[in-house]
């Protein structure tokens, strides 16, 4: 197809399948274990590494009490 103005003459393909867009091509990559490396180094070590899974843990410590209270409250007969 040919546009056409008196200043300039643009073309613009189109698809002999009817389609106005083309699918996108699915690329499969992989990120290597150096990268994981690197990126627990920024965070800054084992040490982030101790204090998250500590983290972690005070976080079920917690809720596991909670749910304890919480059933104690709703058992109780007052």
């Amino acid at each position: 197809m040919n546009i056409s103005d008196s200043s300039s003459s643009v073309s613009v393909a189109t698809p002999k399948d009817g389609k106005m867009m083309s699918d996108e091509n699915q690329e499969d990559s992989r990120v290597g274990l150096e990268s994981y490396k690197q990126f627990i180094k920024y965070l800054g070590g084992w040490k982030f590494i101790v204090a998250l899974q500590l983290t972690m843990v005070g976080f079920t410590c917690f809720k596991i009490l909670s749910d304890y209270q919480v059933g104690n409250w709703a058992a109780s007969p007052d």
